[in-house]
């Protein structure tokens, strides 16, 4: 990663980092329970702090170095997954149990990120597969996630995350 993408990276982690910054979630359903309805946006990736993430990754220059960032954003809270696991999967698998909305109100929240790294394989020109690879980049983030969180291994999401930009490297012209 150059030095404007790793500018770009600190700044994408700061901002992911915000989303955190409330103090350590609790575990468990006091997890789910913290983060539903108005403090969902301090854990995870509630509407507004998603909207300053990809304001700040948009501000990087090529499609590479966004999601590149978005990497670095989730390799940095990779102490945090270990002990808590994706607060926003979590909570995705927890509220989706439940059939009185908050379920698909995280679900519009996670195709917002879905959608942009959609946007970003298309501008690196995979036109035909570009929702495909942005559900496996996403796939595969969560994926570690409950990895990283099961074995209390922080060092499982900086390999993956190393592995993901070798990806993305090789699927960019």
């Amino acid at each position: 990663m150059g030095t404007s993408g790793l500018a770009a990276s600190q700044s994408a982690y700061a901002v992911t980092r915000a989303t955190t910054s409330a103090g350590s979630p609790p575990s468990g359903i006091e997890r789910a329970h913290w983060s539903s309805g108005r403090r969902l946006s301090r854990v995870g990736y509630g509407p507004q702090t998603l909207a300053g993430l990809i304001v700040a990754l948009d501000a990087l220059p090529t499609p590479q170095d966004r999601l590149k960032a978005l990497l670095a954003g989730w390799v940095g809270q990779r102490e945090v997954t270990a002990r808590y696991g994706c607060p926003t999967g979590t909570l995705a698998s927890e509220l989706d149990k439940r059939d009185d909305g908050p379920d698909q109100a995280l679900a519009n929240v996670m195709r917002v990120l879905l959608d942009w790294a959609e946007q970003q394989f298309r501008a690196l020109g995979r036109t035909a597969d570009a929702r495909e690879l942005a559900v496996a980049l996403i796939a595969s983030y969560q994926g570690i996630s409950l990895l990283t969180n099961t074995f209390r291994d922080p060092e499982l999401m900086t390999v993956e995350g190393a592995r993901l930009e070798r990806w993305i490297d090789s699927l960019a012209p």
